[in-house]
């Protein structure tokens, strides 16, 4: 199954959706489709900050 691909325009509105959000550093992307349904959604992966002994 084909994946839907981001345009870099539409890549820059959901990094600014991110950041807004306090994601400042964002490692992955990622599009999906929602099984069994016409929907679709986004993820976006931060990187992981490390605190003291725990990773957020």
């Amino acid at each position: 199954m084909k994946r839907d691909v981001l345009s870099k325009k539409q890549e820059k509105v959901v990094i600014a959706l991110a950041q807004k959000r306090g994601m400042n550093k964002i490692e992955k992307i990622c599009t999906y489709n929602v099984c069994q349904t016409a929907a679709r959604g986004i993820r976006v992966m931060g990187a992981e900050q490390f605190k003291g002994r725990g990773v957020l």
